[in-house]
């Protein structure tokens, strides 16, 4: 990906926040300091797990860095995330993108503008994956990478930044998904886990608390039920994952979620093992709110913010923001 691709500017949203982009992503600042860095171009450790279209570092209102990236006991996992461990053509599997394996995100717009409230990423990623040497894949009409790569699936995301307040930050995260073929599915790993979808790999240091409503949460090895946001904190540093309340296949007080205490991500989990197929018309749509805070936010003040996010206008339905990035 090139710099004619990404709008390569920088500037003030005649507030706090600022941001620089060039061909590798976009750096939001609040006062100068560093909130987050989105990674438009691919990133790889020893040519191994290369991701791009992810966030890392992404800083909570103190400046200190709360996501890691290649954590050596999961190098695939990488900031804040979404992918998949299953995408099938039809009966054929395909890459892996939970894994970094046979997958590649290309970014190919990305624009970032201000808004009233902050400051918004917009973005246009094809998902491609290994052609291998099965004939029941054949390039469509739209490609031109005729060596070991299709293009599968069309995204547009919107990383919206909010200008913090004494106590907390939010970033809202809006995903559309459409197949650029019949037949696409995905899923989460093929097991009782089940995991995949929207994560975030948090540094921690064993002292968490993790609740969802009034729900004290004890994290386990495999899938648990909880509300539709989990808060996981320490006495001064937290995370608040929360799903809208319109997302596919969401049951408010029967969410599903793998969270774990150490050496794992935080999984908003979706679809789980059986994989879905996705639509080359319609587009699946999920949204996801994290609270980035100082530790210190009680339940009903995150009910009130997870109700406040179910009021906001998807970006979809917002002509300005949905005109930025028409996918290819």
């Amino acid at each position: 990906m090139s710099c004619v691709a990404l709008t390569c500017s920088g500037g003030l949203t005649g507030g706090e926040l600022s941001y620089r982009s060039n061909q590798d992503g976009t750096s939001v600042y609040e006062h100068g300091e560093l909130v987050l860095t989105y990674r438009a171009s691919e990133v790889s450790q020893n040519a191994k797990w290369p991701r791009a279209n992810y966030l890392h570092p992404v800083n909570n209102v103190s400046g200190q860095t709360i996501t890691e990236d290649f954590p050596k006991d999961h190098p695939h996992h990488r900031g804040i995330f979404w992918a998949w461990h299953q995408l099938w053509l039809g009966d054929l599997q395909l890459g892996d993108a939970w894994a970094c394996k046979d997958f590649r995100w290309d970014v190919h717009t990305s624009h970032t503008y201000p808004l009233k409230s902050g400051i918004t990423i917009a973005n246009a990623v094809t998902w491609k994956t290994r052609r291998g040497h099965d004939d029941a894949i054949k390039p469509n009409n739209q490609e031109q990478d005729q060596q070991d790569w299709i293009e599968v699936v069309d995204e547009r995301n919107w990383i919206q930044i909010h200008t913090s307040t004494e106590h907390y930050r939010l970033i809202d995260i809006a995903i559309e998904l459409i197949a650029k073929r019949e037949s696409v599915r995905i899923g989460g790993s093929d097991d009782v886990k089940g995991y995949g979808g929207f994560s975030v790999r948090m540094a921690l240091n064993g002292s968490e608390i993790f609740s969802s409503n009034h729900r004290t949460i004890e994290p386990t090895v495999e899938q648990l039920k909880a509300d539709h946001w989990m808060n996981i904190h320490n006495a001064t540093s937290g995370v608040a994952m929360m799903n809208h309340s319109e997302n596919a296949g969401l049951k408010i007080q029967d969410s599903s979620w793998i969270v774990r205490r150490k050496h794992s991500m935080q999984n908003a989990v979706f679809p789980g093992r059986q994989p879905i197929e996705l639509s080359t018309s319609e587009p699946l749509r999920l949204r996801y709110r994290l609270v980035i805070h100082d530790g210190t936010l009680s339940t009903e003040v995150i009910n009130g913010i997870s109700r406040d996010f179910d009021a906001t206008q998807p970006p979809w339905e917002n002509e300005d923001h949905a005109k930025l990035i028409q996918a290819r």
